[in-house]
């Protein structure tokens, strides 16, 4: 049985990155695709689930078959996300802190993405998702059934642990 992880994925960087950033995950199976560079298991849904606030990252037990795939823009959406579990929890407190410090001018944005993946959280996709946008800053945090949790801050394909997320 696959160890399943659920990841956060906060996106900060100029409106037209975000934007087509947001463009870009909104469509699952291209998204699942490029994200598993064929090595990770990325659990694809359909479609964006609703965009309800108060479910945003909530999948229940991760035996559960409700797979998230769930995606907001902008601060104040972020805000108004229910507070469910603690990655949603860490994530809405890093847009906070982040958005006050960096990203409070008028051209740029932030983008808060959530999903399931076996295995393991798939750090060579956000690598490369992060080439791709290079002047966006992700912050990940991946936790699993198994307790162990991931916190990662990737800029222009590097790496770089960060406990004190």
């Amino acid at each position: 049985m696959a160890i399943i992880y659920h990841n956060y994925l906060l996106a900060l960087g100029p409106k037209s990155d975000i934007k087509s950033l947001g463009e870009f995950l909104a469509k699952p199976e291209e998204t699942v695709a490029y994200l598993s560079c064929e090595l990770f298991k990325i659990y694809c849904p359909k479609g964006p689930r609703s965009q309800r606030l108060r479910d945003f990252g909530n999948c229940g037990s991760f035996s559960g078959s409700t797979t998230p795939w769930d995606i907001t823009i902008g601060i104040d959406q972020i805000r108004r996300i229910k507070d469910d579990d603690f990655g949603t929890t860490l994530l809405k407190q890093c847009a906070e802190s982040e958005a006050e410090i960096e990203y409070n001018d008028d051209d740029s944005s932030i983008l808060f993405f959530t999903f399931k993946s076996a295995y393991s959280v798939p750090d060579e996709g956000f690598k490369k998702l992060s080439k791709q946008y290079s002047k966006v800053e992700f912050i990940i945090y991946g936790d699993s059934e198994s307790g162990e949790d991931i916190r990662a801050r990737i800029k222009k394909g590097k790496w770089k642990k960060d406990h004190d997320l």
